[in-house]
């Protein structure tokens, strides 16, 4: 490619038709897909991506790094041939430009309001800042402390979506973090356990869980990158199959997959 250009790409899935985002042989994978496709306009390695979603986690705002020209063509054949794939928005970088270098990554957590109770938002809040996260995290990463920069609840009918923003995220840190919350907002004493399971201290099994993976990327965030919006043209119809009606927040993603795209 001319200049030592590359593309940012910004993708939006439904987890639910991927094995993750992770190129795995013989599964269907968001980074698989995209391979397949690439390959056929001559790119012949697996497009890195901002983040390696889990199976069933999905994204409206993921990004992945694509060695070829001209943006609008690459988003319109990406969301014409990817299954359960649409592409939105790109930016030109260089070559190098590190993708998983983000700024800043946020994820929405979607609850139903009658699973939490007036406790949930202080605990919640509780692990905003700098902790160790080795309480709420899958496996045993060497560095385990992260920096928490916002967690916010909001409500829309039913649903509240309780957000995060960091620069980044452990395996399965969000889920953890939730499904902890969850059982800890009935016991008296939720504040002492988890500030002390976020110093490092082991925490009683019991109140640990792995919530659903109810769980939504919604952007990543660079220094200095603006993206624009591609020329998806008729299309539009087509993004609306390519989201299944079968995940847990069907209505609210059709209406964000439109904003961003129109």
């Amino acid at each position: 490619m001319e200049g030592g250009e590359a593309l940012l790409v910004k993708i939006a899935y439904d987890g639910t038709k991927f094995h993750g985002f992770q190129y795995q042989p013989n599964l269907k994978t968001v980074q698989g897909e995209l391979l397949r496709i690439l390959a056929k306009l001559g790119q012949e390695r697996c497009p890195p991506g901002a983040s390696r979603t889990d199976r069933g986690v999905h994204a409206l705002g993921n990004v992945v790094k694509v060695y070829l020209e001209d943006g609008d063509r690459v988003c319109r054949i990406i969301t014409a041939n990817c299954d359960g794939i649409v592409a939105y928005a790109y930016a030109n970088v260089p070559k190098n430009f590190p993708v998983t270098k983000a700024k800043e990554r946020h994820y929405r957590y979607i609850l139903h309001r009658s699973q939490i109770n007036d406790k949930f938002e202080k605990i919640i809040k509780l692990f905003e800042g700098i902790h160790d996260f080795s309480q709420f995290v899958r496996g045993k990463p060497k560095n385990t402390l992260r920096r928490i920069n916002e967690i916010n609840i909001t409500c829309s009918g039913d649903f509240v979506f309780v957000d995060f923003y960091a620069k980044s995220f452990l395996w399965e840190m969000i889920r953890r973090i939730v499904g902890s919350a969850l059982i800890l907002q009935n016991e008296e004493n939720a504040e002492e356990i988890i500030l002390r399971a976020l110093d490092g201290e082991e925490m009683d099994k019991k109140y640990k869980r792995t919530a659903p993976p109810n769980l939504i990327l919604m952007d990543v965030k660079y220094e200095e990158i603006e993206f624009q919006k591609a020329s998806l043209g008729k299309s539009v119809e087509k993004i609306l199959l390519k989201v299944s009606n079968e995940i847990f927040a069907r209505g609210y993603l059709y209406s964000e997959v439109l904003r961003r795209v129109l």
